[in-house]
């Protein structure tokens, strides 16, 4: 590092701001949760600002506009309890339980607790939305390398808040016992069983006055119950958003059309629009030709 416009200074002083610059550029890397909320787009704030007066707001969302982002940066905050200025969403005033579901060990790790955490290696974690000084212990998910099923984190008020990382697979059954503060599911189960069981065990969460939380997910599997009940039908307690790809200014032009000349002609709207097939259940590809 060349210091240039501190040419006047000693070789000792020089050294020492060398330190001090490389410790903030450290502080920045490691609590980036404290500048996001000023870089999200409106349409964010709008959905953390839904969590405040709903206990299940839905983000149903195109692929690469920041879905899953968006449901681990109001993760990652009430694990801290450290709410931005302009937080207009639900805040927890203790250290809450926190749940992440999604399809496998593998994607919880790859996607909710990368974001979350990190990298893990060599023993601690590195990179992710919570600072590595506020992560106090861990347990391993069985049979999947590097995965997390337990993490507890330093609240702000001096207690530990816990996330616990949950797969599909394991069935609805595996998730019951537990009073949770706050969910978040990311991904539609194709279960149908899982999601009521979550909100089961929201019940009795955020000490007796009900838990609540978000699903981030791309409508992969159609219009099941679950996408016609927050779409069409939703209650009061149900808050639905639904995103493309033209909410995401991030995405050029250059790279929309990539992807799209990637997709099956039948998964394009799911994918740029976030527009489920209109049958329920599973995709179907159906020919552009008509068979007389």
């Amino acid at each position: 590092m060349t210091l240039h416009k501190y040419s006047n200074l000693t070789e000792s002083e020089e050294l020492e701001l060398i330190a001090l610059l490389e410790a903030e550029e450290r502080f920045a890397k490691e609590s980036r949760y404290i500048t996001v909320f000023d870089t999200l787009y409106d349409w964010q704030r709008e959905f953390i600002k839904s969590t405040a007066d709903h206990s299940e707001s839905c983000l149903c969302a195109a692929n690469r506009i920041g879905k899953t982002y968006t449901g681990t940066y109001i993760d990652a905050v009430h694990l801290l309890g450290e709410y931005p200025d302009g937080w207009e969403g639900h805040k927890f005033n203790h250290a809450p339980l926190v749940w992440c579901l999604g399809y496998s060990g593998e994607k919880t790790r790859d996607l909710l607790q990368k974001e979350l955490f990190g990298v893990f290696r060599e023993g601690e974690f590195t990179g992710g939305l919570v600072p590595k000084d506020r992560i106090l212990d861990h347990e391993s998910m069985t049979g999947t390398p590097r995965a997390m099923r337990t993490v507890r984190v330093k609240h702000i008020s001096g207690n530990t808040s816990t996330v616990q990382f949950w797969s599909y697979s394991q069935g609805q059954h595996a998730i019951m016992g537990d009073s949770v503060d706050w969910f978040h599911i990311d991904e539609e189960p194709k279960d149908q069983t899982i999601y009521p069981q979550v909100l089961t065990r929201t019940a009795t969460g955020d000490r007796g006055a009900g838990g609540r939380g978000i699903l981030t997910f791309t409508p992969e599997n159609g219009r099941t119950e679950l996408v016609i009940k927050f779409m069409d039908n939703p209650s009061y307690a149900q808050y639905f958003m639904q995103k493309g790809w033209d909410d995401a200014p991030h995405l050029s032009d250059k790279v929309k059309e990539m992807l799209l000349q990637s997709f099956p002609e039948h998964q394009k709207d799911i994918r740029k629009k976030s527009n489920p097939i209109l049958r329920n259940g599973r995709i179907y590809d159906i020919s552009d030709k008509i068979v007389k």
